[in-house]
């Protein structure tokens, strides 16, 4: 892919984030209005709890709001910051976003109570919001694996079977509609496995960063792999927030890291 093609292509997908996030943020104020969003729960004197762990269906609508405003800032400045550089890392980071991006229909489900019908709608928002936690995964996965001189040719397609991949297995893995969370997420079947797999992926993705750096003999760029570690925390804590306290602390973890490991980036390839 040309980085004329790739900027090209950035561009266009920052612009429907932000098409998608103004129509969401329209919904979002006739339903405040209406009064279909509880904000916190009145039962708990204590202020201060009261806003910060009220499990409240407003907490996963405000959710999805954030992880809309992250993919398209951070989507806008890494086209802006890599305008010029062929750098793999951020191509793998473009499919990052676009997992994020993927959790952020779960609003519809909130914002229209689409869990008390078990509609077809509800079910494909689910399978999409689950391709997109995969897509996370792997997308750092492969770019831990990936990101050499003699790999770069390959990114095109590494990048076609990571979204190939999380579709078929978000496809075929059950998902329990009678069960959706504050979040808006329904519980998936094979839950603890899933849980046990993300963790064994996120351990072989920090070695592999830590080892890929130290075989370049760029040491100093070897903390992405705690970044990483940060971003994909933050990004899942905030995906399956049911109160607002973890959504301040996925927020923080999701900035830092991701500022951490796009500047390490940018570093990297500005002295390459």
């Amino acid at each position: 892919m040309t980085l004329k093609n790739r900027n090209r292509i950035f561009l266009i997908s920052v612009t429907i984030f932000s098409v998608i996030f103004l129509i969401n943020l329209i919904f979002f104020i006739f339903s405040a209005i209406n009064g279909k969003i509880t904000f916190y729960d009145k039962s708990i004197s204590n202020k201060v709890f009261q806003f910060l762990f009220s499990e409240v269906n407003g907490a996963g609508i405000i959710s999805s709001m954030i992880l809309c405003i992250f993919s398209i800032i951070t989507g806008f400045l890494i086209t802006q910051s890599f305008e010029k550089t062929h750098a793999p890392e951020i191509l793998y980071f473009s499919e990052f976003l676009l997992g994020i991006f993927f959790n952020t229909f779960k609003i519809y489900v909130l914002l229209f109570s689409l869990d008390k019908n078990f509609s077809s709608v509800s079910l494909f928002i689910q399978k999409c919001a689950l391709a997109g936690q995969i897509m996370c995964i792997l997308s750092f996965l492969l770019a831990s694996l990936f990101s050499d001189e003699d790999q770069i040719q390959n990114t095109d397609k590494n990048i076609l079977i990571i979204l190939a991949a999380s579709i078929i297995i978000s496809s075929v893995t059950p998902v329990n509609l009678h069960s959706t969370q504050l979040s808006g997420l329904a519980y998936i079947a094979f839950r603890k496995t899933f849980i046990v797999i993300i963790i064994l992926l996120m351990l072989i993705t920090s070695l592999s960063f830590a080892l890929s750096w130290h075989t370049r003999d760029e040491k100093k760029y070897m903390k992405s792999s705690l970044a990483f570690i940060i971003i994909i925390s933050g990004g899942f804590c905030i995906i399956y927030s049911i109160n607002y306290f973890f959504i301040i602390i996925g927020s923080l973890m999701l900035s830092i890291g991701t500022k951490v490991y796009i500047s390490m980036l940018h570093r990297y390839y500005l002295w390459k």
